[in-house]
């Protein structure tokens, strides 16, 4: 059984040692307690007012209506939807949105502060940077934490000392410290299973561990190894599928921990798995994946909603809901599918599917994403379909799209684009958004 940790609209726990350099403090200045971002923590940018079309137009950004009743309807929610926006452009920005996805506020993101995850900590966003990417763009060796506080964009490059990587922080369940994840290279020898599966050559001379830490008053308090404690079996399978890379066999990409501090769940997008970890012990309480062994999850299905595919390639962005559920966002990789989002019920080993939601335009996603419920009873869901020109939608609980955010990519491809993703497809620079977050409204527009 899972210990909710998130509500439908409730985003975090309240971590003031994690942002005490924001609170109580001059929008110019960071003040530091214990690991929080410290004193050099710096002002960048400011929020202000704005012209919604103008921004938009600004980031080459497109809003459309789907559902014109359905989104007037939409003005009466108290809740806001936020993204660093486009993803790949160097012009970025924060973007607080209403939930019909009409600009409110924004903070301009540069150069080092260019943003990934976007989550919420002790009422203000926080976010994972860029900073040191390693040479497969795949994932960070020292990403910082930024902050916007005041409707001041707050740089703390002073975290790049966690060596973190940028796919995702949470806050732990004491609210006085978080969770991030790490890549780290381990040299191979025989006990490491992913050494010997490189498409039949003789393999890496390294892999990538994906490591979870979590961190209270300046210190490493906790980690967890993937390599010491993943069941071999898991890579076996893995290594079937096209997502799979040997040299970085997990490739974490999220985590929550559960409201009693004593579960972790963890997404791997290499492995296409979740999986549950017992804090106490670092043992794998249960996987949800194709891997059929004894830690796996019997899945039951009783409304066929899975359809005849794997059940996850490339999953990212594992949000857990209330009563025993989680959200997984379903990226179908590699050909595998129509992206798309799954709601999950766990009890007593089995996992049964609720409810499966695809991409309406068909199309399937390699990275990225993420679904949220934009409403207590889940009836309207915010979601950014990943790397690729679908963008962030409103949709009902059915699927169906009431309003849509894209970006031009033949624009931004006219343009800077980071690491030179420009060099790639239109498809991929059209990417809105790493995450849609939901929260409450005035987390950027309130100064």
């Amino acid at each position: 059984m899972i210990t909710p940790r998130l509500g439908a609209l409730a985003t975090a726990v309240l971590v003031g040692a994690l942002l005490s350099s924001c609170t109580g403090a001059s929008p110019d200045a960071g003040t530091t307690t214990g690991g929080t971002p410290s004193a050099s923590g710096r002002a960048s940018s400011s929020a202000s007012a704005l012209d919604g079309e103008a921004t938009l137009a600004r980031l080459h950004l497109v809003r459309q209506v789907i559902d014109a009743d359905a989104e007037a309807a939409l003005a009466d929610l108290d809740a806001a939807v936020y993204i660093a926006s486009p993803t790949f452009s160097t012009e970025q920005s924060v973007l607080e949105l209403t939930a019909a996805l009409e600009p409110v506020a924004a903070v301009p993101v540069r150069g080092d502060a260019w943003g990934y995850a976007l989550t919420v900590v002790d009422g203000r966003l926080m976010m994972t940077t860029n900073d040191c990417l390693a040479e497969s763009l795949g994932w960070a060796e020292c990403a910082h934490v930024n902050t916007v506080a005041h409707g001041v964009l707050q740089r703390h490059p002073e975290t790049a000392a966690y060596a973190l990587d940028f796919h995702g922080l949470t806050a732990d369940a004491q609210g006085d410290g978080f969770f991030g994840d790490r890549y780290v290279p381990v040299a191979c020898d025989a006990s490491i299973a992913a050494c010997g599966l490189s498409g039949g050559t003789e393999g890496p001379d390294h892999v990538y561990d994906c490591q979870i830490v979590h961190y209270r008053d300046g210190e490493q308090v906790w980690s967890w190894s993937a390599l010491e404690h993943m069941p071999e079996g898991v890579i076996d399978q893995a290594s079937t599928t096209a997502v799979f890379s040997a040299s970085d066999p997990f490739h974490c990409n999220s985590m929550q921990v559960s409201d009693d501090g004593g579960t972790l769940y963890v997404s791997m997008k290499g492995v296409s798995t979740v999986v549950a970890v017992d804090i106490a012990t670092g043992d794998v309480l249960w996987t949800f994946g194709d891997y059929a062994g004894p830690e796996a999850l019997q899945v039951s299905d009783p409304d066929g909603l899975l359809g005849d595919r794997q059940l996850l390639s490339g999953n990212h962005d594992i949000q857990l809901l209330d009563d025993g559920r989680f959200t997984i966002f379903d990226n179908g990789s590699s050909g595998v599918g129509v992206a798309r989002f799954l709601v999950v019920s766990v009890d007593d080993g089995v996992a049964t599917i609720e409810r499966v939601v695809e991409d309406s335009s068909g199309r399937t996603s390699e990275c990225m994403g993420s679904a949220t419920p934009l409403v207590a009873d889940e009836s309207l869901w915010a979601v950014s379909w990943g790397c690729g020109s679908s963008g962030v939608e409103i949709v009902t609980a059915e699927g169906d799209p009431i309003v849509r955010l894209t970006a031009d990519g033949t624009a931004l491809r006219a343009q800077e684009l980071v690491y030179g993703i420009g060099t790639f497809s239109d498809e991929i620079a059209a990417t809105v958004a790493y995450r849609a977050l939901v929260a409450r409204p005035g987390l950027v527009a309130d100064a």
